[in-house]
């Protein structure tokens, strides 16, 4: 694997049993990205089984959420609700993915559920 990549931030999580890695702050453009995901999923690297990217305003507006792959990822969507809940304080966020917008809900029991709509 090639070596020239700019540093990126992310954050590896494991919901439900599957790695997501996250990556934020300054992003290589769109089309670096089935690269940059290879390489973070690489089992010599940081291993995980999807790469998102997020961007989380600091205003408490809309989050974003783009797969690396273009698909649409339920563990990933929890990730980003889980994130965006905790640095907001609310109990309740929206997040815009490929699929359109959807809510991110901080449950009683501590759990971070997603409406995901109904299956296409």
């Amino acid at each position: 694997m090639s070596s020239s990549f700019t540093p990126v931030q992310f954050v590896k999580l494991v919901p439900g049993g599957n790695p997501t890695i996250l990556v934020h702050g300054t992003l290589p453009g769109a089309a670096e990205w089935p690269r940059l995901a290879a390489r973070l999923l690489h089992p010599m690297h940081v291993q995980a089984e999807q790469a998102g990217a997020v961007h989380l305003p600091s205003n408490g507006g809309l989050a974003h959420l783009q797969m690396m792959g273009g698909e649409f990822c339920g563990n990933a969507l929890r990730c980003v609700g889980w994130i965006a809940l905790n640095e907001s304080g609310v109990g309740q966020v929206v997040i815009d993915t490929v699929a359109g917008p959807t809510r991110a809900r901080l449950e009683q029991d501590g759990r971070v559920t997603v409406d995901m709509g109904a299956p296409r």
